[in-house]
């Protein structure tokens, strides 16, 4: 009921606006004379288009194709970034893990040292 009276609305009040607009002669004149050419240009474009459609659909499928590969190139980039990045994970946390096995040898050597010089001593 609301969209109703809205609707009603809006077309009183376009119909009371252009019944102002076109009591002045000079406004009538201008909205006539842009009327005219948006219909010239409006009616251009169609024959544009109508004595071109082959080579508009042609352009259309090749720029339609152009996208396609460069979303299928970009998804294989963001593959081949993804596994290199779980590549690097993995490697990451065994370079971590051996470099901390290494500390833990170290520190193992270092105290028999340390016990075998204080026997010596």
């Amino acid at each position: 009921m609301e969209n109703n009276t809205l609707y009603k609305g809006i077309l009183i009040g376009g119909a009371i606006g252009a019944a102002i607009v076109l009591i002045n002669p000079s406004t009538r004149s201008k909205v006539i004379n842009n009327l005219k050419d948006m219909s010239n240009c409006t009616s251009e474009c169609i024959k544009l288009i109508s004595e071109n459609r082959s080579e508009i659909i042609e352009q259309v499928k090749e720029s339609t194709n152009k996208i396609s590969d460069v979303v299928r190139e970009a998804k294989d980039d963001v593959c081949q970034i993804a596994e290199r990045i779980e590549h690097l994970k993995k490697n990451s946390t065994e370079i971590i893990d051996t470099a901390k096995q290494v500390k833990d040898d170290l520190t193992n050597m270092t105290r028999k040292l340390r016990i075998e010089q204080g026997q010596e001593n």
